[in-house]
C-alpha cells in the first residue's frame, strides 16, 4: 500500500490533472501541481540545473476562456501523503459533478 502511495505521488508531483464537463458548455478544469523546488523556494529563484519555474506563466497560460486552473504554492515542509489526499479529494468531488478525466 505504501509504495502505491509513493507512486501516486510521483505521478502527482509531474502532471497536471484535465477534467472535462460532459457538456460542451461545461468548464474545463485543470489541476495544476509544481515540483518539490517551489515548496521550499519563491518563485523568482532559479533552480540550479532549470533556472526559474515560471509558475504565473504557466497559470496564465493555461486558463482560458472556459478553463479553470486549480493550484496553489504548497508551503514548504508539505507532508506529500496528506496533500496528495486533498488533491484526489478535489478530483473526486468534480467526477461526482459529473466531469471526467482526459484520457
Amino acid at each position: 500500500m505504501m509504495r502505491f502511495r509513493n507512486v501516486f505521488i510521483v505521478i502527482l508531483s509531474f502532471f497536471s490533472i484535465i477534467l472535462f464537463g460532459q457538456k460542451s458548455q461545461q468548464k474545463q478544469y485543470i489541476i495544476f501541481l509544481h515540483n518539490k523546488f517551489l515548496e521550499d523556494h519563491s518563485f523568482e529563484e532559479k533552480h540550479p540545473k532549470y533556472g526559474v519555474a515560471e509558475y504565473e506563466t504557466i497559470l496564465n497560460k493555461l486558463r482560458g476562456q472556459n478553463t479553470v486552473v486549480i493550484s496553489e504554492k504548497r508551503k514548504a515542509g508539505t507532508d506529500p501523503s496528506v496533500y496528495a489526499e486533498k488533491v484526489k479529494k478535489q478530483i473526486d468531488s468534480l467526477l461526482k459533478k459529473g466531469f471526467q478525466l482526459e484520457q
